[in-house]
């Protein structure tokens, strides 16, 4: 058995691949879940050159629960078992953000799948491949400070608020059951690694909003993930917000 892996969904590219490099980097074996194979079979060939690192790519669309119970299957049968699962994948839907009226079914729909419905498909399936026998088993969900305040995106944030929910009661099962760690991680604004993602630049504008006067950036993300996962080993039930105070400059401007 191929045990002690670290599995990251959407590994592919932004957070995801971030932590996947961060993992790299102390040595861990990686498999890394995501819909775009051709960013992922970058990430994987950029981690090898680097680190030399094993990691394994495999494609699947998580919003399929059909489909994340037959890789799971697939992975079980490559015997590669996991310390830890993280749950990464997710996006705003692009026209969530004409916020001038309430998002429509089909946004709704398509935003709580890949943000919420995808990450409960990931934990119900693929928590049966945690080896039992580690001493440090863990899952982690990354959420939003969405979650937690009224930042716009009325879909994406109730998903990221849902997954909060998700993250505490299953804590409690697993914690309980199989000693396994479940946590939450609340970004707030992340620049990401290719400025052009953010179309007006506005980065002071963005920074203002911050106590620190500056934005997240991935690696502080993926950081954060590493410490929660394999050094503080007695936390499980929590979400970290990770946004610079984010949150308190919006709750001063509220």
């Amino acid at each position: 058995m191929q045990s002690n892996y670290i599995c990251i969904t959407g590994g592919a590219s932004g957070i995801g691949r971030a932590i996947a490099f961060q993992y790299a980097s102390n040595n861990h074996r990686i498999v890394i879940i995501d819909i775009d194979k051709e960013k992922a079979i970058q990430t994987v060939g950029d981690i090898r050159e680097k680190y030399g690192t094993p990691v394994n790519f495999y494609e699947c669309d998580l919003t399929n629960e059909d489909n994340v119970k037959t890789l799971a299957e697939t992975i079980e049968q490559d015997n590669i078992f996991f310390s830890s699962l993280i749950s990464c994948a997710g996006r705003a839907i692009p026209d969530e953000f004409d916020e001038t009226s309430l998002p429509s079914p089909e946004i709704w729909d398509q935003s709580i799948y890949l943000n919420l419905n995808s990450h409960y498909y990931f934990t119900y399936h693929f928590e049966k491949l945690i080896d039992p026998e580690l001493a440090n088993k863990s899952i982690l969900y990354i959420s939003s400070v969405n979650a937690i305040q009224a930042f716009g995106l009325t879909a994406y944030s109730a998903a990221k608020a849902g997954l909060i929910g998700l993250m505490q009661t299953i804590s409690a099962y697993l914690g309980k059951r199989k000693n396994t760690r479940v946590n939450a991680i609340l970004p707030g604004t992340v620049r990401p690694s290719n400025d052009d993602k953010i179309e007006d630049k506005n980065y002071d504008a963005l920074k203002k909003n911050s106590i620190l006067g500056k934005m997240a950036e991935e690696e502080d993300i993926a950081k954060t993930a590493y410490a929660l996962t394999q050094d503080l080993t007695h936390i499980t039930a929590q979400t970290i917000v990770v946004d610079g105070g984010q949150t308190m400059i919006r709750s001063q401007k509220d």
